[in-house]
């Protein structure tokens, strides 16, 4: 596993197949919070079509992408 020190955190992120671990009603106040994001992000008229690539910290591949990122300026070391 990589070093993830100075990551920016700036993402939640749930695996779908882990949401069975929710109540209905938790479920249903999951929905409740995307819909609220979602208005507010269409209130402030900002994008709410995009797409991420999500990077499984446990892969081989995980240190490379991470230089790339890093390369790149996405890699906001000591932000949090």
């Amino acid at each position: 596993m990589p070093n993830l020190d100075g990551m920016n955190k700036d993402f939640v992120l749930f695996k779908k197949k882990d949401l069975h671990y929710l109540t209905g009603e938790e479920y249903e106040q999951f929905l409740g919070l995307q819909d609220s994001v979602f208005l507010g992000l269409l209130r402030d008229k900002k994008n709410t079509n995009k797409s991420y690539i999500v990077i499984d910290t446990d892969k081989p591949y995980a240190n490379e992408m991470m230089e790339i990122m890093k390369h790149h300026g996405d890699w906001d070391e000591g932000r949090y």
